[in-house]
């Protein structure tokens, strides 16, 4: 068998051409991006590639991994940066000199000044980094220019970067780190409107109010600015638990008064679940410590069903993914679940929304966004979550004024900021018009003035941001192919539809029936080709008659590339054990161009 390159080291210095938003969605790195590889040299977690971005303000760092983890809690992930490009200064490591350094595991951070050095938190050094649920792939973005009490650190021209994990991988192998020449580039921020752009639209808040924040007097003031400034339709309040609900409709009734006399109609479930409406609620159920609530308009019209969470916490992994079930559950059997007791009709818009605690298994992101119930045997099957048989949509909705999607930070918490809150939404029957995270210390000065707010405002309100989300409802047609988007199936495309030719072997479902046309993926050039075992834990084998060279590359279920080998020969063995458990696709490609491709299982 031909000797499988273990280590493929590569480094790329060419300009960034897009900037880079620490989102979890990785869509914005291309290969125009400064980027190392590094894989298949441990048994272990093994960072694989890293990648490196800049704008004006600050330097993004995205890494990948083999496998899933938790950043912040499970291994001994650390970022080493030589802010002057000098081995001589710094501390130093991994041959480079480090003027900035993170240690993720331990959640500490350190600025490395001539004559001394400062433990600092990520608060000081600007540091992000997103998911906050295991992941392969991490976004991290830390500010080039951090001052402290001890002396200034900004990064020069050129600056060298280190990762390890422990001792056993390091990002170069080699001394000397990754050689970055920052761009000279401005920040490139995702558009927003602080006001709602048409009656026509509904604006939906989610809003984690600390430990009833309306009552306590460092909090009130804020909370009320920010209650004004938005004016949202309907608010999704948690952690209200002993405010008054009187009290409390009286005073979002006196800072958003409706008119002809008119109160705004409120439902709480739980210790802390309240739902606020400009509307009507019609039925409300508790699910757990959660709440589903049936609103309707001001005329008792255009019914919406609007689940209001709040999961556990930190590392309670198992509770979370019960109470998750648990909500699937009755989303799947709707009034026939004992949770509910109420009936609504079928294509209702519904929204889950709230503080959803995404700091431990991707698994629970997943759920909500895919119907896929874990314990099945308590709570049922699986399930299409939209009514036209697809996924739910994150809003994922960005800072205002800065490149993230995060809705937590608390300056002296060691934890760091991160994508706590979510609102998940039908899009067949809702369409975004507009989203933010209300972040007020990035907003402008002319923003601050106009809605009466301070730079401030939301970090004296609440440890958490408010989420924002303009709707249009009812069915769309986004695409324009005729078909609406209860029965199209990918209403942004409109190659994508019913009446669509299905194209085979492409993994994409065109004509909506919910399969993707395969066809014999063993006629290669008519060979017969047969990949085996298959599923297999270690090794599989590559057989066909004669003898034929091929090009190797596998590719994860999130599409990226995992392995690439080339002339690899017919009935050669080829080692999988490194790659993680899960799906990949195999794409073999012969020295004139034709492909062929095999799904592998690795147990």
């Amino acid at each position: 068998m031909k000797e499988i390159l273990l280590l493929i080291l590569s480094i790329c210095m060419t300009s960034a051409t897009a900037q880079v938003v620490v989102d979890g969605l990785y869509t914005d790195w291309s290969e125009d991006n400064v980027s190392i590889e590094d894989a298949f040299d441990v048994q272990d977690l093994d960072i694989r590639k890293v990648w490196i971005a800049n704008d004006e303000e600050r330097l993004y760092v995205r890494f990948d991994a083999n496998e899933e983890f938790d950043l912040q809690d499970d291994e001994d992930v650390a970022l080493f940066i030589d802010a002057d490009n000098d081995p001589s200064t710094g501390f130093s490591v991994n041959g480079i000199g480090a003027e900035i350094s993170y240690y993720f595991g331990d959640r500490d951070g350190f600025l490395n000044f001539p004559n001394t050095f400062q433990g600092v938190n990520h608060f000081t050094m600007g540091l992000i980094a997103i998911p906050t649920t295991t992941s392969k792939t991490f976004e991290i973005a830390v500010d080039r220019l951090i001052s402290t009490n001890q002396g200034t650190i900004e990064m020069g021209s050129t600056i060298a970067i280190s990762m390890q994990n422990g001792n056993a991988d390091v990002v170069p192998n080699e001394d000397g780190g990754v050689l970055y020449e920052l761009e000279n580039t401005t920040s490139d921020i995702s558009s927003y409107s602080l006001v709602k752009e048409s009656d026509d639209l509904v604006r939906v808040m989610s809003y984690n109010v600390l430990r009833d924040g309306f009552l306590d007097s460092s909090q009130a003031s804020s909370l009320r600015a920010i209650m004004t400034a938005m004016n949202p339709d309907i608010i999704a309040f948690q952690e209200i638990y002993d405010h008054p609900l009187n009290q409390l409709a009286e005073l979002i009734n006196d800072l958003l008064p409706l008119p002809d006399n008119r109160s705004w109609s409120f439902a709480k479930t739980g210790p802390d679940i309240i739902v606020f409406t400009k509307g009507n609620v019609e039925e409300f159920a508790p699910i757990g410590s959660n709440g589903v609530f049936l609103l309707t308009d001001e005329n008792s019209e255009n019914p919406m069903l609007l689940y209001n969470v709040h999961l556990p916490c930190c590392d309670n992994d198992v509770d979370r993914q019960n109470e998750i079930d648990r909500i699937l559950g009755v989303m799947r059997d709707k009034e026939s679940s004992w949770d509910i007791g109420f009936d609504y009709p079928e294509d209702v818009p519904l929204i889950i929304t709230g503080d959803f605690n995404m700091v431990g298994l991707s698994q629970n992101y997943q759920s909500f966004l895919e119907g896929d119930i874990d314990n099945e045997s308590t709570y049922g099957s699986d399930f299409a979550p939209d009514w036209n048989g697809n996924n739910l949509i994150d809003a994922n909705p960005y800072v205002t004024g800065y490149p993230a999607n995060y809705t937590w930070r608390n300056q002296s918490s060691s934890y760091i900021p991160g994508k706590l809150d979510l609102m998940f939404y039908t899009g067949s029957v809702l369409q975004q018009k507009n989203a933010f995270v209300l972040d007020t210390e990035f907003l402008a000065d002319a923003e601050l003035g106009a809605f009466n707010l301070a730079s401030n405002t939301t970090a004296r309100a609440s440890d958490h941001l408010p989420l924002i989300v303009d709707f249009a409802v009812g069915e769309t047609d986004l695409d324009e192919d005729g078909f609406g988007s209860l029965e199209d199936c990918d209403d942004n495309d409109p190659a994508i539809n019913p009446n669509a030719e299905e194209i085979a072997n492409n993994e994409i479902d065109e004509n909506c029936d919910g399969l993707d046309f395969i066809t014999s993926v063993n006629d290669y050039n008519a060979l017969e080709l047969n990949i085996f075992p298959n599923p297999t834990s270690s090794f599989v084998k590559i057989e066909a008659e004669g003898t034929y060279r091929f090009n190797l590359t596998i590719y994860d279920a999130e599409g990226q590339e995992v392995m690439k080998i080339e002339a690899l020969e017919a009935n050669d063995i080829l080692d999988v054990s490194e790659l993680g458990k899960g799906v990949f696709l195999l794409i073999l490609e012969s020295e004139t161009g034709e492909k062929v491709s095999q799904r592998l299982i690795r147990l």
